[in-house]
């Protein structure tokens, strides 16, 4: 079969499946209703309807870490099969790992805003704030078609908060352990057709916690001693705004702009007093949305969205205390993207469509030497369809959907050096509620992931590049069951429980090599796989005691290089294990939580000479509320255990947080509880 007919064939199939799903015998299920209408939860048109996602997701609302003194990587932590390799402590560089799969493979948006790009392989998570976020989902697995680009890793979605009909006011203030400041606040409000909502956030830490210096001489414990961590230090600012207008009955204008600065400085391994090298980074974007909602009259909701984006890196080590070399250098990533999701509804199935157009460049300046190099661009042409088909009356489903891009890559001023890709990849999932407590899912998915432009042609010091790098495929798939259940039971109020087995297999996998001296260079790895299972249980007993426990075991491997060394290689810095727990009480104006994470059995390296050791955080926390006060603290790490991260970068010991937040008074519109 053609590459070229894929799309078209893959749309016919879709549109001529429900009328084979009808034939098939069904299974009547009263309780379930199936029509043309938006399903009961209020989504705007374009998000994400899980009740038509066939794959395994894990969300955080707000209110578990509002008023606590944490970043992205604090929450992804806690996670179901999530990871997190991390430099330091509070705001240091961070990325995720998702099934074992690398964080250049794991797709972060930001609300519509994907920041994932072209100039590096992975999103710091540490440049993200989290006041006026509204959820975290991670989806595991195969990816919705509301998201653009595939990825093999899955994705994880940073929701915002959207005004809602009673007003909400709020600021906070939070200082800690190691010089922790965070000062926050928010705010949304409605007028008629207008509503908007406005936060700000001030994070900054010293960083200087105890670590153990071996003094060079890794051997000889003798004299190693305690020093605290140098040029760790760290301070971001982020302004967000987003207002929407109610065009008319069936239209929303959404307007949303972001502008986010951080400075950091980089210590080095030898944690010395000397290092003083830094990264500045400034961050604006804008969007613009368009929703359409057409359900009662042509059964179709339409989404339209636009976004600009500029990001500028500045690293400087002019004394070359962290690099190879005296490096000052700026980079700038411009992005653009014209996207669109549509959806129809039927009474068995939900047609969708994507299509995206979406444009990066990226320029390097060296200000020692001052030169700037040429100019490299990366352009996006994506189609995706899809069509969610209910059946045996609503008992089961089956997702079936195809994507398609086209890549373009080119670089200024130079002949020759221009590619242009397409890429297919087919999705299929399916859904069936044995009952009304269980359900089976059942999904499979192809991907690619295009070498980053850092991969390609180096950047830093620390890479040299390597043009000749082919794309990662993988190929995904997990089986497992999802349950829920409302006994009304004293003692037990309600319980879920999920669990997966899940597989991908990726040829041509990209992996960093390093020379004697330091110098890293990306190559294409033949074969790795992932082979695991998951699991997470949630329960609330009675009215005043939830908990909830998770816990992953995978074998993440290089295939080849077991091969030849005859002994099964784990990918380095992933845990093939991991158990995570968290109980929470809340009585009157008391709450309380513990909070448990174990993970075990990475290696540093690929040969797996050296494994590191378990991992194992401890958190609790105790909040109250006054009034339109409450007081919030917390406790991390209380065994004080001193770990060092897959970089060998010292993580923090114990530390403390106090946190106060004020509530402004309810502007009532539609009365207030007493």
């Amino acid at each position: 079969m053609r590459r070229d007919n894929f799309l078209l064939l893959m749309g016919a199939y879709l549109f001529a499946l429900p009328a084979l799903a009808l034939s098939e015998p069904v299974w009547e299920l009263p309780e379930i209703e199936v029509t043309a209408e938006r399903p009961k939860e209020a989504l705007k048109p374009g998000d994400v309807d899980l009740s038509q996602h066939t794959g395994f997701t894990s969300t955080v609302d707000h209110d578990q870490f509002d008023s606590h003194v944490t970043d992205l990587a604090g929450v992804l932590k806690t996670m179901t099969s999530t990871q997190v390799r991390q430099l330091g402590g509070v705001g240091s560089y961070s990325r995720v790992l998702v099934r074992g799969a690398s964080s250049n493979q794991v797709s972060v948006y930001w609300d519509d805003m994907l920041l994932n790009d072209a100039a590096s392989p992975s999103v710091d998570l540490s440049i993200i704030p989290l006041a006026g976020v509204d959820s975290i989902r991670v989806y595991r697995g195969i990816v919705p078609l509301n998201f653009g680009l595939n990825a093999p890793g899955g994705v994880v979605h940073i929701k915002t908060r959207r005004a809602v009909d009673e007003p909400q006011r709020s600021l906070s203030a939070s200082y800690g352990a190691f010089g922790t400041r965070d000062l926050s606040a928010y705010l949304d409000n409605r007028h008629e057709k207008l509503s908007y909502t406005l936060t700000g956030e001030y994070l900054s830490s010293d960083n200087n916690y105890p670590t153990l210096n071996i003094n060079s001489t890794p051997f000889n414990s003798q004299d190693d001693y305690i020093d605290p961590r140098h040029n760790a230090q760290f301070h971001r600012y982020s302004v967000l705004t987003k207002a929407t207008y109610d065009v008319s009955s069936n239209s929303q204008l959404q307007v949303m702009a972001i502008g986010n600065h951080k400075l950091e400085g980089i210590p080095n391994l030898n944690n010395s007093p000397s290092a003083n090298a830094t990264l500045a980074l400034d961050d604006q974007r804008a969007e613009f949305v368009l929703y359409q909602d057409f359900i009662n009259s042509h059964s179709i909701s339409l989404k339209t969205y636009a976004g600009l984006a500029k990001k500028r890196l500045e690293y400087e080590d002019v004394n070359q205390t962290i690099g190879l070399k005296a490096q000052h250098n700026i980079y700038q990533t411009r992005t653009w993207h014209l996207e669109a999701f549509a959806e129809r509804y039927g009474p068995t199935h939900t047609l969708s469509g994507h299509a995206m157009i979406r444009a990066e460049a990226f320029d390097e300046q060296n200000l020692i030497k001052l030169e700037t190099q040429p100019k490299r661009n990366r352009l996006y042409f994506s189609g995706s369809i899809q069509d969610h088909i209910a059946f045996a009356q609503g008992a089961g489903s089956l997702l079936l959907a195809a994507r398609s891009y086209r890549l373009a890559d080119s670089v200024s001023g130079e002949q020759g050096n221009s590619t242009s890709i397409w890429r297919h990849t087919p999705q299929i999932g399916v859904e069936y509620h044995l009952s009304r407590e269980w359900a089976l899912k059942v999904s499979a998915a192809g991907y690619f992931r295009e070498p980053t432009f850092y991969e390609l042609y180096g950047s830093q010091g620390y890479s040299s590049g390597n043009k000749d790098l082919k794309a990662e495929h993988a190929r995904n798939y997990d089986i497992g069951f999802t349950a829920q259940g409302s006994p009304g039971k004293p003692w037990l109020k309600t319980w879920n429980w999920e669990a997966a087995a899940f597989a991908n297999t990726i040829t041509n996998g990209i992996a960093n090599i390093y020379d004697s001296r330091g110098v890293g260079h990306a190559i294409n790895v033949s074969r790795t796989r992932n082979r695991g299972v998951e699991t997470d249980v949630k329960f609330e007993l009675g009215e005043i005691v939830s908990a909830s426990m998770s816990a992953t075991w995978q074998l993440p491997i290089n295939v080849d290089e077991s091969n030849i060394e005859n002994k099964t290689l784990v990918l380095p810095g992933r845990f093939p294990f991991s158990y995570k727990s968290r109980i929470e009480t809340e009585h009157l104006s008391n709450r309380t939580f513990l909070e448990i994470l174990v993970e075990d059995g990475m290696y540093y390296d690929s040969l797996n000479l050296l494994p590191a050791p378990q991992r194992r955080l401890i958190n609790v926390g105790y909040s109250r509320q006054f009034g339109k006060v409450s007081a919030n603290i917390e406790l991390k790490n209380v065994t004080n255990q001193r770990y060092s991260d897959f970089s060998l970068q010292p993580q923090p010991g114990i530390s403390w947080y106090l946190t106060l937040q004020y509530q402004f008074a309810k502007d009532c519109r539609t009365g207030c509880d007493k």
